[in-house]
This record gives C-alpha cells, sequence and structure tokens, in this order.
C-alpha cells in the first residue's frame, strides 16, 4: 500500500487540503497457522516535512519515520485474544521549537481480550483492552485498560457501555452510546 501525505480536513487559506505530499509504503503480512493461530507484521516507512513557526523563527525539518511489529492472534472459540507490538523511530524530531532530536524510539503495546458468548450468533460483546506507549521521555507515555460492552440491537445499529482507566494521567473515562451504519 502506498499513501500520500497526511489525511484531508478542511482546506486552509492556501485552498490546499494537504501539506505534506510524500510518499510513504506499508506493509502487512499475516498468516494462519492452523485454525486456532495467526502470525503477522507490519512495516510502514514514511517521510514528514514540517515547517516550524514559533513566536519570531521558522524553520524546517524532515522527519524519515518508520514503524515496524509484529502480531498474534489466537481464537479458542468463545475467546478471541490479540497482541502488538510497534516500534516507532523518527530521524529528527522536535519536541517543541528549541528541542531537536535524532533518532528517537518509540514502544506501542496493545493486547485485547475479546469473548463472544454465543460466537456469531452473540448479541453481546466484552472486550478488555491495554494499550501502552513507552516513551523516552514520561510526559510522551501512555497507559489505558478499557473494558467495554457491545448489546446489537439490530444489524446495523449496537448500544455501547465503555470504562476506560488511565494510568498516566490517573484519571476514568465512561461512555454510553449507540452506533449504526447504513
Amino acid at each position: 500500500m502506498i499513501v500520500d501525505g497526511n489525511g484531508k480536513g478542511e482546506a486552509g487559506e492556501d485552498k490546499k487540503f494537504d501539506d505534506n505530499n510524500a510518499k510513504n509504503y506499508v506493509f502487512r503480512m499475516n498468516q494462519s497457522l492452523g485454525k486456532w493461530l495467526s502470525i503477522g507484521g507490519f512495516f510502514y516507512k514514511g517521510k514528514e516535512k514540517i515547517l516550524y513557526q514559533g513566536w519570531n523563527d521558522f524553520f524546517n525539518y524532515n522527519d524519515k519515520i518508520t514503524y515496524w511489529g509484529p502480531d498474534i492472534n489466537l481464537s479458542l472459540g468463545k475467546v478471541d485474544i490479540a497482541a502488538q507490538y510497534l516500534k516507532r523511530t523518527d530521524s529528527e524530531i522536535y519536541l517543541d521549537h528549541l528541542d531537536r532530536r535524532k533518532n528517537l524510539e518509540t514502544d506501542g503495546y496493545i493486547f485485547e481480550l475479546t469473548y463472544s458468548p454465543k460466537l456469531d450468533r452473540s448479541r453481546f460483546y466484552y472486550t478488555l483492552l491495554y494499550n501502552r506507549i513507552k516513551h523516552k521521555f514520561s510526559e510522551y507515555n501512555y497507559e489505558t485498560a478499557t473494558f467495554n460492552v457491545n448489546f446489537l440491537i439490530t444489524r446495523n445499529l449496537k448500544m455501547i457501555g465503555e470504562y476506560t482507566r488511565d494510568m498516566q494521567m490517573d484519571a476514568n473515562r465512561f461512555i454510553l452510546g449507540l452506533v449504526s451504519g447504513f
């Protein structure tokens, strides 16, 4: 897969939708090993060109970004377990306008457990999710645990209840809502 730019938001005053036209490359591979197990890997290579405007200065930097990592999925009937590790490397990044860093690495971990009581006929689905980002600078670290319940009302309408504990910020978040698709 090849992607171009940093996404499409609203056009700026210059009538441009995207301010990063570098080509970025993504490779994803997954292989089933029997009926219950699959392993895979992910690789992303891209560039980010940024013009930084401070209070009284301007400068450019060109960050080369690399992500890579393995994942594993285990299906045990009513229970599915997934885990993924990602490593990100930035060749050049500014944490603020004076703090330039080279070859900065970030580690990410995701663990997910999903329970479907009646397999594909379930109307209730339960999910436990753990996310962690480990960075050299602790202010960029992130760690959460989430418990989610989904109830399928109809094929295209579900109710969601979710609790997330943010260990890094020592905070809680509750969500209750409806999701629909047409």
